[in-house]
């Protein structure tokens, strides 16, 4: 998360977006019945949330870089 926010901003990018904000245990316990391949499970877990709804590290940076940006 750092890096990226890292490199958009000495990009100068108007905005950053994270596809997932929740990791998506449901949506990939559904995309599996379906046969779709394994490599989806390479984003199971990069939520900002976990499967919980309980915050990772990664909200915190997420969060501050949302404040700099505000100023």
């Amino acid at each position: 998360m750092s890096f990226l926010l890292e490199q958009s901003s000495r990009l100068d990018a108007e905005f950053a977006v994270w596809f997932f904000s929740r990791d998506y245990d449901d949506f990939w316990s559904r995309v599996r019945a379906m046969g779709m391949d394994e490599l989806f499970m390479l984003w199971k877990d990069t939520g900002l949330f976990d499967e919980d709804g309980k915050e990772r590290k990664s909200l915190e940076i997420w969060d501050h870089w949302l404040r700099l940006r505000k100023r």
